[in-house]
């Protein structure tokens, strides 16, 4: 009953927003875009399986992404990837005090326009958004108790963000907005979370069928037992061609709930962003 319940708050609020939606015809200054960047992910771990303290590390984060839009709605598809060494404290022999992580995360988020004030170039966009998140560390000497470790989850999430076009001067090309300042957040619904077992290698690591995830060690996640907010701010630069730079700032909090080896995970990621003009 919990779990139908849930589902018809999500498709009453996502037919209220649609609805709220369709109301608005007047032009949205959006265009299609392909965006490539790297940058600067810090990383902090806390889990059970291995220490009962945060470990953290400074890692390479790249980010690639696809904006195709319309004057009411607009697709988003974005995936981050992040790879760097994490260590809990400092130690002589580094290799020994290590863990190697790496973090991937893919969404795609369907934006419906709900509110907008023309004269002052801002809008707010809401939708739903799809969600697939991976976080795997690997033991590099004698830090824990495990050889490996990771967070894994499939997430229908709420997503909304808030943007504003503008120019630095009074003047402008033709009503064309050289800036675009954009904050952005979601939170999901319902999550199929993976975790790993009590003994953190799972048995099928070593069977004739071999892998390192053991898909049957999952559990279903409703808000609190899977709380894993993402937010965003960036500035956005449009050239004369319409192609784009971009600076941004990302930092997503994560929190598992499983009966073993519960865990925390913070990344927050500054990127550098060339996003190029598709019309």
């Amino acid at each position: 009953m919990r779990k139908e319940r849930i589902f018809l708050f999500v498709l009453l609020l996502l037919t209220c927003i649609y609805s709220l939606a369709q109301g608005k015809s007047a032009y949205m200054p959006y265009g299609n875009y392909i965006g490539f960047g790297g940058g600067y992910n810090q990383t902090s771990v806390n889990e059970k399986l291995n220490t009962n303290i945060p470990y953290t590390g400074a890692c390479t984060g790249t980010v690639v992404e696809g904006i195709f839009g319309t004057r009411k709605n607009h697709l988003h598809i974005k995936n981050t990837f992040s790879f760097g060494n994490l260590t809990p404290y400092k130690s002589k022999l580094l290799y020994k005090n290590t863990v190697k992580s790496y973090n991937e995360n893919f969404s795609i988020a369907y934006y419906w326009r709900a509110y907008q004030n023309q004269s002052q170039n801002m809008f707010l966009f809401v939708g739903p958004l799809a969600n697939a998140l991976f976080n795997i560390r690997f033991n590099n000497g004698e830090l824990g108790n495990s050889a490996m470790s990771y967070e894994s989850a499939l997430s229908v999430a709420l997503a909304a963000k808030a943007v504003k076009y503008f120019n630095l001067s009074p003047t402008g090309e033709n009503g064309f907005k050289r800036f675009k300042a954009e904050a952005s957040v979601s939170l999901p619904v319902i999550s199929k979370v993976f975790t790993p077992n009590y003994l953190g290698i799972s048995e099928t690591a070593v069977m004739e069928k071999y892998s390192l995830i053991d898909w049957s060690s999952n559990y279903t996640g409703y808000f609190l037992n899977y709380f894993n907010i993402e937010a965003g701010l960036s500035l956005t630069y449009f050239l004369k061609n319409r192609n784009a730079i971009e600076m941004g700032y990302y930092s997503n909090y994560l929190s598992t709930k499983p009966e073993y080896n519960p865990a925390k995970t913070l990344s927050s990621m500054i990127v550098l962003k060339l996003m190029f003009n598709l019309k």
